[in-house]
Parts: C-alpha cells; sequence; structure tokens
C-alpha cells in the first residue's frame, strides 16, 4: 500500500469521525477549513456577495419524532413542539439576516432537508423566504419527508405551499431490517401516502432506498426496488449505508457492514433502474429529466451559489472567475442561537478556494458522474484541459465509463485521491499527525 493511499485513508476516516453535514464529495476535506473566529465571514461575504447572479437555498431542520440508527445527519429526538417553533424563532432571524446581507438574492432552486422539515411550520418558513428573497419564476421547491408522518391533509397542505418535489425516505420495507434502524414503517402506508400524492397532484415524487442496510439481504433490497419500480415511482435515489463513527449504530459498533454484499445490491439496483427506463441525473434515477433534483445540474452552472441556513448546512458562493467561498454552520444549537441572538451569521467554519482548488473541487464533487451536458461548454474543455493527467489516470486505474456526454467513475470516495492538490495533501497530513496521531490507515467503515 502507497503512503498516498494510506494518507488518503487517514483523510477518509478523519473526515467521517468529525462532520455532521453527511457530504461526501467535499474538497478540500471540513477538518481543514478555517475556524470563523472573529465573525470573519462577514468580511468573506461582504467580498463576494455580488459576485453571484442567483442562488440556491438549502434549509436544515433537525428535529424527527424518532432517530434512525444508520443516520449520520445533525439531527435528534423532539416531541415538544415549542422546541420546534423557538428553532423558527432563529432560523427567522438568519433568513432576515441573509435576505438583507445580499439584497434579496434571487433564489432558483430550494430543499428543505433534515430531519423531518414536514414536522415544521412550513408556512412561516416559506412565507419568510417570499418576503426576504427574490424567489424565482419557475424554481424548483424539494422537501424530504418520512412517509410514516404524512397524511392526506398534509400532503395537500404542502401542495398548497408550492412544494413540486416530495422526497420521501424509505430506506427499506424489509421488517427484520425496520426494527434494527427503528423505523416504524409500513409498505401499505407507503403505498396510501404515494396515491395521495399522485391524487393530489405533487409534480415529482423521489424515493430514497438504502443498500448495505444491518440485516438486509439482496432479495429483500431488489424486491423493494422491483416494488417501487412497478409502481412508476417518478425518481429513485439508491443511498450507500455507510456506518460512520458519527452514525448511532457506529458509536456502538453493531451490525458492521458487509461491504461486498452493499456494492453488488447497488450495482445490480443500477442495472436494474436503467432497463426500466430510469436515467441517471448525477444523484438520482429519474423517468424524466424534469425529475430530478435540478440542483444537481445548477451547482455546475458559472453565477451560481448556494446559501445554506439552519444548524450544520453547508453553502458556498462562487465569483465568476471559479474562485468559491465555502461555508458550513455550526451544528450547535445553544451556539446557533447566541451568534443569530447578536445579529452574527452561524458560521462555523469557511475555506476560500482559488480557481484550483475550486475546479478540483467540482471535478471531485462530480465524479460520480461528469455530465457534460450539466456542465457550461468552456467549463468542460477547461477542466479536460487543465486536469487532462489526472483524468487520464483514473481512466487507467478505475472502472469508468466514457462516452460523449459522461464520466461515470465507480469507487467515487476512494478515486478522487487521484485530484487532491500537493498543497492540501499536504496541510491535512500536518492536521492528522497534530490533532489524530491514532487515526487508521485502513478504512473504518
Amino acid at each position: 500500500m502507497s503512503n498516498n493511499k494510506k494518507l488518503f485513508n487517514q483523510i477518509i476516516n478523519v473526515h467521517y469521525s468529525t462532520d455532521f453535514s453527511s457530504i461526501d464529495r467535499i474538497y478540500p476535506p471540513f477538518f481543514v477549513w478555517d475556524k470563523n473566529e472573529k465573525n470573519l465571514i462577514e468580511k468573506y461575504f461582504k467580498r463576494m456577495r455580488r459576485k453571484c447572479d442567483e442562488f440556491d437555498l438549502y434549509i436544515h431542520f433537525p428535529y424527527c419524532q424518532e432517530k434512525c440508527a444508520f443516520c449520520r445527519h445533525c439531527s435528534s429526538v423532539a416531541s415538544d413542539q415549542s422546541r420546534f417553533d423557538e428553532y423558527l424563532i432563529f432560523l427567522e432571524k438568519e433568513i432576515i439576516k441573509y435576505g438583507e446581507y445580499f439584497s434579496r438574492p434571487q433564489i432558483g432552486h430550494i430543499y428543505f432537508g433534515g430531519g423531518t422539515p414536514t414536522l415544521f411550520n412550513l408556512e412561516k418558513v416559506i412565507h419568510l423566504l417570499n418576503e426576504n428573497f427574490t424567489v424565482l419564476s419557475g424554481f424548483q421547491l424539494n422537501i424530504e419527508s418520512t412517509f410514516a408522518y404524512l397524511d392526506f391533509d398534509k400532503i395537500k397542505k404542502l401542495k398548497t405551499l408550492g412544494i413540486t418535489r416530495l422526497v420521501l425516505g424509505v430506506q427499506s420495507f424489509d421488517q427484520v431490517v425496520l426494527k434494527k434502524i427503528n423505523r416504524t414503517q409500513t409498505r401499505e402506508y407507503f403505498k396510501q401516502v404515494y396515491d395521495w400524492s399522485r391524487e393530489i397532484g405533487i409534480e415529482t415524487v423521489n424515493v430514497e432506498l438504502m443498500g448495505g442496510l444491518p440485516g438486509q439481504t439482496y432479495e429483500s433490497f431488489m424486491m423493494d426496488l422491483n416494488y417501487l419500480i412497478n409502481l412508476k415511482v417518478d425518481s429513485i435515489h439508491i443511498y450507500s449505508y455507510m456506518q460512520t463513527p458519527k452514525t448511532p449504530l457506529g458509536k456502538i459498533g453493531e451490525n458492521k457492514v458487509d461491504n461486498e454484499l452493499k456494492i453488488k445490491m447497488i450495482s445490480d439496483g443500477e442495472k436494474l433502474l436503467a432497463e426500466n427506463d430510469y436515467h441517471y441525473y448525477g444523484d438520482d434515477y429519474s423517468r424524466k429529466r424534469a425529475d430530478r433534483n435540478l440542483s444537481i445540474s445548477r451547482v455546475n452552472r458559472l453565477g451560481i451559489g448556494k446559501l445554506a441556513l439552519g444548524i450544520s448546512a453547508s453553502g458556498y458562493i462562487p465569483s465568476k472567475n471559479w474562485q468559491v467561498l465555502s461555508y458550513i454552520n455550526t451544528i450547535d444549537l445553544s451556539k446557533y442561537k447566541a451568534l443569530l441572538h447578536e445579529n452574527k451569521f452561524p458560521v462555523d467554519k469557511f475555506y476560500n478556494s482559488n480557481k484550483d482548488e475550486a475546479m478540483r473541487s467540482l471535478l471531485i464533487s462530480n465524479l460520480r458522474m461528469l455530465d457534460r451536458k450539466n456542465l457550461d461548454g468552456k467549463l468542460v474543455k477547461y477542466l479536460y484541459r487543465k486536469f487532462r493527467k489526472e483524468i487520464a489516470l483514473i481512466k487507467k486505474e478505475c472502472e469508468v465509463i466514457d462516452d460523449d456526454n459522461q464520466l461515470l467513475v465507480k469507487d467515487w470516495l476512494v478515486n478522487s485521491k487521484y485530484l487532491y492538490s500537493k498543497k492540501i495533501l499536504k496541510k491535512c497530513m500536518k492536521i492528522i499527525e497534530r490533532d489524530f496521531p491514532n487515526v487508521s490507515d485502513e478504512i473504518i467503515f
């Protein structure tokens, strides 16, 4: 094993043991970002705020009614309605601050994630967005939900509020698996929620399915996938279960992942989707191009950034020459409230990437599928010219599908090491030696 591979394994292990954002394809990794001491982010925001034409918007809602044992998102269980209401008090302060600071920024895509956003007063949130931002016509509004807590009236309300894309977290219908991951749901009720969504007229229903879960068999995974395909669900997202130190199961060290079985599930699942006229759009397999998560293609457009609100949310602001200011909010709810009470951005860390770093980040984030149709033509030419040696090495050493429209790299997490700059590798090594001297140089999950 080469020293570089050992170092990269350590980088992955440190990333997953320190990060709550659940963003896999992040470059440079969060642990090398700068701490937002003395509220420096205001200075950087001031430099960048007029360099974007428009933004995507992500808002994080951190509460659920039950904590899934596989979850590595920043979320916790809450049953007291006052906690939901209190969170929205501070989210309102954050919305108003961004609206003022960025002069009613133009928003072309909205995603509510969590947690379980549908447990919150979304009417209030959407009203605040319309008051403080300029929401462009034709925008897509995505919202995640655990289907077990939806009913006809709630779905109808979502439609009234302008939800265009409903993301239902199924993960599995196998009752053995569900017991292990602390989920309470049935296939029958999912079918009811799906039928209601169709009847009410939700434009797109996206379903999340997970491979490699504790107790999950190849047969049960494929049975679940076939069921969703036969329903003609608009869009399907297959996740890979990763038992990192931040998941409840990872914390107690139980139910280790069978990676060989998981890879077979996901690989065969993707083939089955393709055979049934589902097309891959970056993260989701969709029956129609319009059913995809539009932020996947918008993220690669020059002049479009992402504003991120709520605890643990991560966003970025690019300039026209592709320097990028990235930032991530605090995961500490008390700190989040305190900073907003002082009228400060609740940013924990930030990183100001030069053009080279930003281009490497763009490639790494798209290794799962670098779709040239989703990128500006001049940007594609630039990337392939500037990183021709790295791309050639990836094609030589990795499992790659390359045709006129896309570059699809299997095992993108590990293979992204080919795109790390010497500068960032050196910085990672220094931090790991100083702060994480005992981290394993073998992948631990």
